[in-house]
């Protein structure tokens, strides 16, 4: 695991998200807090996930039990929209400290239905990627990403819902967390 700093203040509008340098998530930007105060970098389809869960009221205030760092990316996004993401196939802020992440940058953790996470990560944040007509790594504030989930709704819900998801019930959260953002009316 590497060392890690996290500087965050809830209820303000910066989320700041700072690591040192970091072998298992060769994509992030490090250095100073300014560079981090700057970008995030965040797989689609956990963004896609955090739409979701903040429209069915999740307040990402509990640690994963794998590790994940879903509790302090998220609310870093959600508290401000303007931050500039870089949009990866791969290994991202969300996955450090993952007790599933190896060496590689890679999914090791494989479902009880046989999916393979990390086939199926890559796949789903592809298909999310074009649907939107995105390029891997294409850097952007937050909020232009919501404004591309909003001109494709309906229809992104059939390319970000999860296997055992109700399409109708993703798309109905993406919905009222963009209002929620005051991204949709």
């Amino acid at each position: 695991m590497c060392e890690e700093e996290i500087f965050f203040k809830y209820g303000t509008a910066v989320g700041l998200y700072f690591l040192t340098g970091c072998r298992t998530n060769p994509g992030k930007i490090s250095g100073s807090p300014t560079e981090a105060e700057e970008m995030i970098v965040i797989r689609p389809h956990h963004l896609t996930d955090i739409l979701s869960n903040y429209g069915r009221g999740s307040k990402f205030d509990v640690p994963a039990r794998s590790g994940q760092q879903m509790h302090i990316v998220a609310p870093a996004i959600l508290s401000n929209i303007d931050i500039k993401a870089k949009f990866v196939v791969g290994a991202d802020d969300i996955c450090k400290g993952c007790k599933f992440l190896n060496d590689k940058g890679e999914c090791t953790r494989v479902k009880a239905s046989g999916l393979v996470l990390q086939t199926y990560n890559i796949t789903v944040d592809n298909k999310i990627l074009d649907y939107l007509g995105i390029k891997e790594n294409a850097v952007m504030p937050v909020r232009e990403f919501l404004l591309k989930v909003n001109d494709h709704l309906p229809g992104i819900e059939t390319v970000c819902t999860h296997p055992g998801e109700d399409p109708k019930e993703r798309k109905e959260t993406i919905e009222k967390a963009l209002r929620k953002l005051e991204i949709r009316k």
